[in-house]
């Protein structure tokens, strides 16, 4: 197994992971093909906020991304790779998300256009990202407002919020390519939870072990695109279905704090 990084300095960590590391470009077809040539196949994530720290145009996020995507699977394609897995977003954010959410269209557009045998696994929110800031990977603010209120495009209380480790991500990905043929061609929409801010908040809570609610953000400060039909409740995650399929249970909330975060 080979993991492949635009990072050198995190070739150490990969390594700490029993994987032998490459350093090369997603952007750069030439330069990955080496490394897929031979390889049984391909598990690629592309990363929005690749260029966050030179600038905030998230124009520029969304052209890079793209270029990530596109010259990936052609390498991909010419490497003539048997099983690419494509880390996508759900639905709901393909549809109604930020633009960053829309690259993901356009990146599985490519794949089928290169006529690629192909898994999409399409996950909703990571847990991670409750408590670590999705650009800048750095602990969320929570613990010392004790409030957890941002703008969340409509979305109440009481709104079922999908969710998902980004560990159970990975356990997809082994059994789609473990099992081509109950995978290839096919676009999973996982989920590990269905749960509320508020749940969340007390989980936090408990693991911080200070108070820390849930505020919702009065509409006139809600800046965040709204998602109409996931706010109207329209879409369903069904968690029992992937345990079924993969034979294995999705982390929860209250597991993954438990297991992967250290209390501050």
């Amino acid at each position: 197994m080979i993991g492949i990084t635009h990072t050198p300095s995190k070739v150490a960590k990969v390594k700490d992971l029993g994987i032998e590391a490459a350093v090369a470009d997603l952007r750069d077809a030439a330069a990955l093909i080496p490394h897929l040539i031979g390889a049984d196949g391909f598990y690629l994530v592309t990363d929005p906020f690749a260029r966050h720290v030179e600038t905030q145009d998230e124009a520029v996020w969304v052209e890079d991304e793209v270029r990530q995507g596109r010259e990936a699977l052609r390498a991909a394609r010419k490497a003539e790779v048997p099983h690419v897995v494509l880390s996508s977003v759900t639905i709901a954010a393909l549809e109604h998300g930020y633009p960053i959410h829309k690259t993901k269209i356009s990146i599985e557009k490519e794949a089928e256009e290169l006529g690629l045998a192909c898994t999409i696994l399409r996950p909703p929110w990571f847990m991670e990202d409750w408590v670590l800031g999705v650009v800048t990977k750095t602990p969320t603010p929570f613990p010392e407002s004790g409030q957890m209120g941002f703008p969340s495009g409509g979305m109440k209380a009481d709104t079922p919020l999908p969710h998902i480790a980004t560990y159970d991500i990975g356990r997809a990905a082994a059994w789609a390519f473990e099992h081509f043929d109950r995978s290839v061609g096919q676009a999973w929409e996982l989920v590990g939870e269905l749960t509320t801010y508020p749940a969340i908040a007390k989980t936090l809570s408990k693991m911080w072990g200070r108070p820390l609610t849930f505020a919702e953000v009065p509409p006139t400060k809600d800046d965040f695109p709204v998602n109409p039909s996931l706010v109207r409740r329209e879409y369903e995650w069904d968690v029992g279905q992937w345990e079924t399929k993969f034979g294995f249970r999705m982390t929860t909330f209250e597991e993954f704090i438990s297991r992967y975060v250290k209390s501050p």
